[in-house]
């Protein structure tokens, strides 16, 4: 999929979208378009403020941009504001949410034309279409009236209009449960679209004000993302659930109709593929080489392991899923080490799974993760090894729990799980 400006050539398949728009408002019952002016189009595409979208190499849907519109917006047209007008879908790719990838667009060029505002206008006694524009991240304003002047087009005469907008100065966030499909278990992640990056000093103070283990950001790049974790107290070099999380989003909010999602990160690609509800991260193995473990760490700890391995994570194998589940760490004890961006895994052949864990990180806020996607990167070469299988099911056996289904692929893991999204809403740090 692509947003490219139309140009005159475009000019009669933008009249047949607009007549098929038009035909689809009077079934639908809404207020219908009257009719649009060649040369007004033409303007708009020699003005390059005519848009069309591309997919399979056709015309999809079509937009226009204004930076003014005094008639519908009055006092507030002042504003530094981009206005989305007459959004017209192929009616072969009707339901495709092309109104969430125009607004997605429309973030990025406000950002490089610095304006704070997106609005959208439509007739007003149209919920469902109201409802639909919210879901988009805009919030509905209210309705407005319109001065009957000279040369107004025929379709704002004797209307009503419900007003949109989304305010750039607030950042959309969504709090998500990962690996679970139950709310309040698994491991919960602040996800954070952004346009472009915020100073590394205000993402941190972010992540230590939303106070969950991670606060995940990311920016379109290109076709893929560009991703970052943060937990309250530093940036990680890699962060599964939240990637899950942010995947999640992705699909259910952002880019529906996209079924793998592409992240440059500090720890290279990362891919994840959808498969239904079920989130598929392709991440690097870490396999864990023998170690020696710190005297601090062993006296923290109320039972010694049998056996000590390293990668990012100090990963301490005990006999059984019970030792591990009734494992005491002495935090204050911990609190003298410092590990970041790693921690400490305690690991043992599951009951009912093939292994089970738990992830423990001196001197942060939350001292034990619920769900550490990132682990399995050393959990899962390491147990594919001792149980010759290379598809296993393993159970992050803290208090929230989480659910893994894991893969060995070469030097690589595939990590499995679901998600479910708890909370959404709006960040005002500007």
């Amino acid at each position: 999929m692509e947003i490219l400006n139309s140009t005159i050539e475009d000019i009669d398949t933008l009249f047949r979208l607009y007549e098929a728009a038009t035909a689809y408002q009077k079934e639908v019952g809404i207020k219908k378009w009257k009719g649009f002016e060649r040369a007004l189009v033409e303007q708009e595409i020699q003005e390059k403020r005519q848009y069309k979208i591309i997919e399979d190499g056709k015309i999809a849907c079509v937009f226009v941009i204004t930076y003014n519109d005094p008639l519908i917006w009055k006092e507030a047209d002042a504003d530094p504001a981009i206005y989305i007008h007459r959004i017209a879908t192929n009616p072969d790719y009707r339901g495709r949410s092309y109104v969430k990838h125009i607004v997605n667009w429309a973030k990025k060029h406000a950002a490089e034309q610095n304006r704070k505002f997106i609005r959208m206008d439509t007739g007003s006694g149209n919920d469902r279409l109201n409802n639909y524009y919210i879901s988009c991240g805009f919030t509905y304003k209210g309705i407005t009236g319109i001065e009957q002047t000279e040369g107004l087009p025929e379709h704002y005469k004797n209307g009503t209009f419900s007003l949109f907008e989304i305010d750039l100065s607030k950042l959309a966030f969504y709090h998500v449960d990962a690996f679970t499909d139950q709310l309040f278990e698994g491991n919960p992640a602040c996800v954070v679209p952004l346009e472009n990056w915020l100073p590394d000093a205000i993402l941190q103070k972010i992540a230590k004000e939303n106070a969950v283990p991670e606060t995940v950001f990311f920016i379109p790049e290109g076709r893929n993302f560009h991703i970052r974790w943060f937990t309250p107290e530093h940036e990680m070099d890699l962060c599964g659930h939240a990637t899950l999380a942010t995947a999640h989003i992705l699909k259910t909010e952002l880019y529906r109709g996209e079924d793998k999602f592409r992240f440059h990160s500090k720890s290279g690609l990362l891919e994840v593929e959808v498969n239904g509800d079920q989130f598929t991260l392709n991440f690097p193995s870490r396999k864990p080489v023998a170690a020696e473990l710190p005297a601090i760490i062993s006296a923290s700890l109320s039972k010694q392991p049998k056996q000590v391995l390293k990668s990012r994570d100090y990963v301490l194998v005990y006999d059984t899923e019970q030792e591990v589940r009734e494992l005491v760490l002495d935090r204050a004890m911990l609190e003298q080490i410092d590990l970041k961006p790693g921690g400490i895994i305690a690991t043992a052949k599951g009951e009912l799974v093939d292994f089970v864990s738990r992830f423990f990180i001196p001197q942060a806020s939350i001292f034990e993760d619920p769900v550490t996607g990132s682990a399995h990167c050393s959990l899962i070469p390491y147990w594919s090894e001792q149980l010759d299988k290379t598809e296993m099911d393993a159970l992050q056996v803290s208090e929230r729990g989480g659910k893994l289904r894991c893969e060995q692929l070469g030097d690589r893991v595939l990590i499995t799980g679901t998600a479910v999204t708890y909370a959404s809403g709006l960040l005002k740090v500007f």
